[in-house]
């Protein structure tokens, strides 16, 4: 769900909203080695395979060391939030990671996780249409 906050995909976002296509690029915030080693990668699979034909807009995550590219879909992780008091009207935040590493590698972050360039298409367009459906019938 770091989608959610991705100040990357909501640029990438904003220019499809206003008939762009868009690819979001992210790293590890540590070090940008693995954007520069794997972007010709990325880039040459996307021409390859015609992707902004066929989707307006792209979340590629690119790892430290790449076995190769897989197509994927968002993962459902998310942090819990915990403040421990420190102090008269002070806290300090700790953030844990709640999310199980799994052999899926159609999910980002187990991609990721593996080594692998991960590239999920996405759209602007938030609407549950299951639910949407269930709720007009």
């Amino acid at each position: 769900n770091d989608t959610l906050y991705s100040g990357t995909l909501a640029a990438a976002s904003e220019a499809v909203a206003n008939g762009h296509k868009a690819v979001a690029l992210s790293t590890y915030y540590y070090s940008f080695e693995g954007v520069e080693k794997g972007l010709d990668t990325v880039k040459e699979y996307f021409d390859k395979n015609k992707l902004l034909d066929l989707c307006p807009l792209y979340n590629v995550n690119i790892p430290f060391d790449k076995k190769g590219i897989k197509i994927t879909r968002k993962g459902l992780f998310y942090y819990h939030d915990v403040f421990i008091a420190d102090g008269e009207n002070m806290y300090k935040q700790y953030t844990d990671f709640k999310y199980e590493l799994t052999d899926d590698l159609g999910i980002d972050y187990n991609a990721v996780m593996s080594d692998f360039i991960s590239i999920s298409p996405f759209n602007i367009d938030k609407t549950d249409y299951e639910t949407l459906n269930k709720l007009i019938k």
